[in-house]
């Protein structure tokens, strides 16, 4: 080839995808080209050079994979001790989350305290003192924050959701495999950050929670990092990460909702569920009534769950939350146990401002049940927990957790919520501790949607627009805000 500057092309064949660039601290074993591009950096040859250390990586893409959320929701104090370590289990894959901090002007790394709040993950930095205010967030308005995950095996990032904004969010992510970090935690630093092979920055104009769309290029690896825009010239972005999906190659897909089908009956109102109750009624002698008419499910659709607060077993009610579908629930779930009697009384009553906790009842009601019809639950997931937290928030302790328990006739004048509550109406400014007691009319709108129309409100990673009819939503940005702060 005549002396110059070359770039080498490579073109992955079909079923094989690029592995991170520039992995671990063997250059003649890693791989040298962009996953995003199949390029290499520019080559420069001299006159009879040859230079056959370029070379690409690739993997076959697993013929299928099963996809998990980790929740990070807590309630810790806004400071702590410097380097601690958040531990987490789902679907029996672990991930170890910890946070660092990056000094602009010199370059210095140190460790920093990772706190878990209701709106996810957040970082105080030493500069930051307390945590005080809106300091305890992943930041980029002093140091840059970072957060490290480290998982038992590779993962393919997915998505996280980013549950308390301020001003805005724009991340960086970095992807990449070392030699099991699960167990030897990694310490952060630029040379560290330079072997992750892979990063990204994910954009936004949108100044409120989120949903962030990671790793376009599913590139699979078992350490992430999520920070606030490193590039950002005038660094505004503040945010907490309440929840992160990742998908572990080759073991078939559950989906964090085990209820999907691809042959969904579509949605109902909750005049449909309260008219078709032999839809949902554990009786399947009576399905004749249904199962041959269009838009109807094939079977009765109630299964066997445990009420949480009794420990009862029986098929004769909802667990509504029960997302994994074992009839039980689990320690990352919160959820709410309604008897078919309770639950046809909730869906009959009159709606009457007088306690609007029936409002949000009945069409949390309505999409748990549009869910476990086999309904995709995708837009909706978030809304149907903050629903429940809602009415957690609003109703008596049963079963001595530190939430209530949903029963909306026990204690009632008590707990009633008026429609001029400030827990019912969106508010600019919650209480300090983010309780999750406010914006119930915003839940009960989104909700309302879904079951009219099978839609949940999504935020377009492309264009930031929010999808949906926001005639119909009250106070959808305050909502996202405030609810998850």
């Amino acid at each position: 080839m005549a002396p110059g500057t070359y770039t080498v092309q490579v073109t992955a064949p079909n079923n094989y995808a690029f592995t991170g660039s520039n992995q671990g601290n063997n250059d003649t074993l890693d791989s040298d080209v962009d996953p995003l591009t199949g390029k290499t950096q520019a080559i420069t040859l001299i006159t009879g050079e040859n230079n056959l250390s370029y070379d690409a990586g690739l993997s076959i893409k697993p013929a299928s994979s099963t996809c998990l959320t980790f929740n990070f929701k807590g309630n810790s104090a806004t400071d702590g001790t410097d380097g601690n370590i958040r531990s987490y289990t789902e679907d029996n894959v672990s991930v170890n989350a910890s946070a660092f901090s990056r000094d602009k002007s010199t370059g210095d790394w140190n460790k920093a305290w990772l706190g878990s709040y209701s709106g996810g993950l957040g970082v105080t930095d030493s500069s930051e003192k307390s945590g005080s205010g809106n300091t305890h967030t992943v930041d980029n308005t002093g140091r840059d924050n970072y957060v490290l995950f480290e998982f038992s095996t590779a993962v393919v990032v997915d998505k996280a959701y980013l549950g308390y904004v301020l001003n805005d969010s724009d991340a960086k992510v970095w992807v990449g495999t070392f030699n099991s970090p699960f167990n030897h935690h990694l310490k952060l630093s630029d040379s560290v950050l330079s072997h992750f092979g892979f990063t990204e920055l994910n954009q936004t104009t949108l100044s409120s929670a989120r949903w962030a769309d990671l790793n376009a290029q599913e590139i699979s690896g078992n350490t992430l990092i999520i920070a606030a825009d490193t590039t950002d010239k005038s660094p505004e972005d503040n945010f907490k990460i309440q929840q992160l999906k990742v998908c572990v190659p080759g073991i078939p897909d559950s989906h964090s909702c085990a209820f999907d089908s691809e042959d969904a009956p579509g949605v109902g109102t909750i005049g449909f569920w309260k008219q078709w109750t032999a839809v949902w009624d554990d009786d399947n002698s009576n399905d004749c009534l249904f199962n041959n008419k269009a838009n109807f499910a094939d079977a009765d659709i109630l299964y066997t769950v445990t009420d949480p607060v009794t420990g009862t077993c029986s098929g004769k009610g909802l667990l509504v939350g029960d997302w994994n579908g074992n009839g039980a629930t689990d320690p990352s779930e919160r959820t709410l146990f309604y008897s078919l009697t309770e639950a046809k009384a909730i869906l009959s009553a009159s709606d009457s401002s007088q306690d609007c906790r029936y409002l949000i009842g009945k069409q949390l009601l309505a999409t748990w049940l549009n869910v476990i019809a086999g309904n995709n639950a995708d837009n909706i997931e978030t809304d149907i927990n903050n629903g429940i937290e809602w009415l957690q928030n609003h109703t008596p302790n049963e079963g001595g957790s530190s939430y209530g328990d949903g029963n909306l006739t026990l204690n009632a004048s008590a707990f009633k919520v008026s429609s001029s509550n400030q827990g019912w109406q969106v508010v600019a400014n919650p209480d300090p501790a983010h309780s999750g007691n406010f914006c119930g009319a915003a839940i009960k709108n989104v909700l309302d949607y879904y079951n009219n129309t099978g839609a949940g409100f999504a935020i377009d990673r492309d264009s930031d627009d929010i999808d949906g009819d926001l005639v119909s939503l009250l106070g959808l940005q305050t909502y996202r805000q405030e609810f998850h702060a």
